[in-house]
């Protein structure tokens, strides 16, 4: 079954098309690291869209020789207003990002600086198998 899942995976990726997935696929990021990095992605873009100002802006930063990839989501500040799915969920239906990236992340913070916000994680990006070194 371990080839079904992973099949099912390259095909949801197919269907998704992000350009972020690309370039992971491009740089030879292992797909376990792909994974994650959609994860984290996916918590940190939410939580722009729902608690902050446009614009938001996806950042990634090819592992180098630290052997990490570096994610950041930037965005204008904190909203006036909640967004609509924030507003219609339950207290415990949210708030549960920090604790979802933590486990997968090296680290991860907040920089704020005057007119934006950039959450960012930092996970450890191992090679595709068929890599060398």
């Amino acid at each position: 079954m371990p080839q079904q899942r992973g099949a099912q995976r390259v095909r949801d990726r197919a269907q998704i098309g992000t350009p972020g997935i690309r370039v992971l696929d491009g740089w030879d990021v292992a797909e376990e690291t792909i994974d994650q990095a959609l994860l984290v992605v996916s918590e940190l873009v939410t939580n722009a869209v729902e608690h902050a100002r446009p614009p938001v802006a996806l950042h990634l930063q090819r592992p180098g020789n630290d052997g990490v990839l570096r994610i950041e989501v930037g965005d204008g500040g904190p909203a006036d207003h909640e967004g609509a799915w924030t507003t219609s969920c339950a207290p415990e239906e949210r708030g549960r990002g920090r604790g979802i990236i933590a486990p997968m992340a090296c680290a991860h913070g907040t920089r704020v600086l005057a007119h934006t916000v950039t959450h960012w994680a930092v996970l450890p990006a191992a090679a595709s198998r068929g890599s060398p070194g």
